[in-house]
């Protein structure tokens, strides 16, 4: 599947829907909820009043816990999708597929004119990555209003003690991130938390507003308070 992001194209990552363990990392999802099938209802809600059926949105991953068919069936909008853990989990791959998200499989290079020649030149770490890993190669490398984005679920440049396990997938795009030319990632994973490398934009539906988002007012909020 191959999808090229616009400023237009809505973006927004670690939904967890049905996940109820992620009110105890992230408590204000729960909002005036106490009960998280209300919560997660409410955030569906949320979704489906900001996205008409003819917007595309760009998920980086997590979307659901292993109860959450129930929320993502009736979600509005073209949604396409990069994998995070929790995607590889569950049969869930399986259950978004066929609720209608398209899976960004691979290095999607569309936009870039010698994306057949990095491609190549990569093959030898590609070789490097073991079984769990490779599941999780999924990434997009698009311009965006000037600017040429890596797109991925993990954030770069971090070395987050949990996550060592993916050390090689981390590196591979880091080092695409660098022969790209690449300025900025826009990344999930990390929740209400933000790394410390300006490089790096958290887009997880806690720093979102708890809805998807405009990529273009992504960029102009996040990336000049990085800066």
């Amino acid at each position: 599947m191959n999808f090229i992001p616009t400023e237009e194209t809505f973006i927004i990552s670690d939904t967890h829907f049905g996940h109820d363990k992620i009110f105890k990392k992230e408590p204000s999802r729960l909002g005036v909820h106490t009960n998280h099938k209300k919560a997660f209802k409410h955030l569906c809600e949320q979704w489906n009043n900001t996205i008409a059926p003819y917007d595309n949105v760009l998920h980086l991953g997590d979307v659901m816990g292993k109860d959450g068919l129930a929320y993502i069936k009736n979600l509005s909008g073209k949604k396409y999708m990069i994998l995070g853990n929790h995607d590889i989990k569950n049969n869930n791959k399986k259950l978004l597929q066929k609720n209608n998200f398209s899976i960004i499989k691979g290095i999607q290079l569309s936009s870039l004119s010698n994306a057949q020649e990095i491609l190549l030149s990569i093959k030898p770490l590609l070789k490097g990555l073991n079984t769990y890993q490779t599941k999780l190669l999924s990434i997009i490398i698009a311009d965006i209003n000037g600017l040429r984005v890596l797109f991925s679920h993990y954030p770069l440049f971090d070395r987050y003690p949990k996550d060592k396990h993916i050390l090689p997938l981390k590196k591979l795009f880091e080092y695409l991130f660098e022969i790209t030319g690449c300025q900025l990632n826009i990344h999930g994973h990390t929740h209400s938390f933000d790394t410390k490398d300006k490089r790096c934009i958290n887009a997880s539906l806690d720093v979102t507003g708890y809805k998807p988002i405009k990529l273009g007012a992504l960029l102009q909020t996040r990336y000049t308070y990085l800066r």
